[in-house]
């Protein structure tokens, strides 16, 4: 599974605003990890001997990520108004430096937040896209 991290990594969460979407980083560093996976059908006959043949369905992008918050953080607060709504979905940017690798609106799951001693707190989700990307290049830094 591919990770991405470090100070120059961010994780954005859009406003839903058309025509013009303004995105807000969830807290600071991050570490993300994707994983593509495609469910695997069996495609042989009777016909076909002693093969089992296969062919692949289409693909399924899973994202997990998690860092730093300290608040108030714009990103994070809205993080967990998409949380609270129905269906909860919001638009994913995945930038690193100034170069976004992804973009495209999401069904975000869990999300678990940590705050302890007065600290910056930590946080995770997993978001899975629910419509095709608009932006796709993370094959570019795998």
């Amino acid at each position: 599974m591919p990770v991405l991290r470090g100070k120059d990594v961010r994780v954005l969460i859009g406003d839903g605003a058309t025509p013009s979407e303004a995105f807000d980083p969830i807290g600071g560093e991050v570490t993300l990890q994707w994983g593509d996976s495609s469910a695997e059908f069996d495609t042989s006959s009777k016909d076909d001997g002693e093969f089992n043949l296969v062919s692949y369905a289409g693909r399924s992008v899973r994202f997990t990520m998690n860092g730093k918050v300290k608040l108030p953080d714009d990103g994070y607060e809205r993080l967990i108004e998409v949380r609270n709504s129905s269906p909860p979905e919001a638009t994913l940017q995945i930038k690193k430096g100034s170069i976004v690798l992804y973009e495209g609106t999401c069904g975000w799951g869990s999300n678990d937040t940590d705050f302890t001693n007065n600290q910056a707190g930590t946080w995770s989700a997993v978001a899975a896209p629910s419509a095709v990307p608009t932006i796709n290049n993370l094959a570019a830094t795998a």
